[in-house]
């Protein structure tokens, strides 16, 4: 395996490129990029782009012998190039990874994909991988609807405490998601946004604390503080 590292172009969508060579029908190479999966999510400064590519265009005949060659292996990151690879002669089956800088994309999906030349870029056969969308996100979920409101008081002792949790790009990690009442985790749900918990045995008068952690699957967290107070007895007069 090679490993390239690389910075990033950034540009428009990409293209398939074939060509002839003078009269010959080219032989296409295979060529697939095998990390990261589509919609990939991520808030890392580079990513590692693996690639492979072999002589032939049928890589799943494991009894037909390569033919032709793979000369040059091209990185493509929304259509620009963005790392090439000269692989050499004897070399009909390989994989390759591509350190690829992504440190100034902000909150964006971006599209890789993967060009493999028989010969020449400008005269052989050719062929482009399925493009791989990755999901940029460098923003952490936003917490809003804190219910009971924020210093508020309430008239029940087992008042439904929840926020809302929103995260527009790669969207919320479920499995990361922390309620905490009066410094203790409780069994909160999450459904349709919204993460939410209802005490089973009355709480006692007066403040309590709540707390929620949450991140999105791109690894970015967020949290949210407040109190309100359980106020259930009548006023004296």
């Amino acid at each position: 395996m090679a490993v390239i590292g690389v910075c990033f172009l950034l540009g428009g969508l990409l293209s398939p490129v074939w060509a002839g060579s003078k009269g010959k029908s080219p032989v296409a190479p295979y060529v697939e990029i095998t990390s990261p999966a589509a919609e990939f999510p991520t808030n890392a400064g580079e990513v590692t782009v693996t690639v492979h590519f072999k002589a032939d265009a049928n890589p799943t005949d494991k009894k037909e012998k390569a033919t032709g060659n793979v000369k040059t292996i091209i990185l493509l990151l929304n259509g620009k190039e963005v790392a090439r690879f000269e692989n050499k002669p004897n070399v009909k089956e390989d994989t390759i990874d591509f350190t690829v800088d992504i440190s100034g994309i902000v909150d964006q999906a971006i599209v890789f994909a993967a060009q493999a030349f028989q010969g020449n870029v400008n005269a052989g056969g050719a062929a482009t991988s399925v493009p791989v969308p990755v999901i940029v996100d460098r923003t952490a979920p936003a917490l809003d609807q804190l219910t009971p409101a924020p210093e508020s008081f309430v008239p029940t002792a087992k008042p439904t405490i929840s926020t809302r949790i929103i995260d527009a790009l790669a969207g919320v990690d479920a499995a990361t998601l922390v309620m905490k009442l009066d410094g203790n985790p409780v069994a909160a749900a999450f459904a349709d946004n919204v993460l939410s918990f209802t005490p089973q045995a009355d709480l006692a008068e007066g403040e309590h604390t709540v707390a929620v952690t949450a991140k999105d699957t791109a690894g970015n967290e967020a949290t949210a503080a407040w109190t309100f107070a359980v106020d259930t007895e009548a006023p004296v007069l």
